[in-house]
C-alpha cells in the first residue's frame, strides 16, 4: 500500500473514536453555565421557563392560527385587480 493511505476498517475505527469524542464534548456543560464559585453547573430543563411562558405561546400559537388564509399568490391577485381596472368603463 502507499503511504497515506488508511484501510476501510481503521477509517471506521476512526470515525467511531471521532464521533465519541463529539458526544462527550457535547455532554459537558459549556463555560457560561459553570458558576463562579466553582459549584456544578446549573443543567436547564426542556421546555418552557414558566406557566406564565406556556400560556402565552399558546395564546400567540391560537392567535396565529385564526389568521385568514391567502387567496391565491401575489401575482393571482394582482392579475385579478388588473382586471378590474380593466374593464371599469367597458359597461357603456
Amino acid at each position: 500500500m502507499r503511504k497515506g493511505h488508511i484501510t476501510p476498517e481503521q477509517a471506521l475505527a476512526q470515525t467511531h473514536a471521532l464521533l465519541e469524542a463529539k458526544q462527550a464534548q457535547d455532554a459537558a456543560p459549556r463555560p457560561w453555565q459553570a458558576l463562579a464559585n466553582g459549584a456544578a453547573p446549573a443543567v436547564g430543563q426542556p421546555g418552557y421557563q414558566s406557566d406564565e411562558a406556556a400560556r402565552r405561546a399558546q395564546d400567540l400559537h391560537a392567535a396565529e392560527s385564526r389568521i385568514p388564509a391567502i387567496q391565491g399568490s401575489a401575482s393571482t391577485r394582482d392579475r385579478i385587480q388588473q382586471g378590474k381596472r380593466d374593464h371599469r368603463g367597458d359597461g357603456d
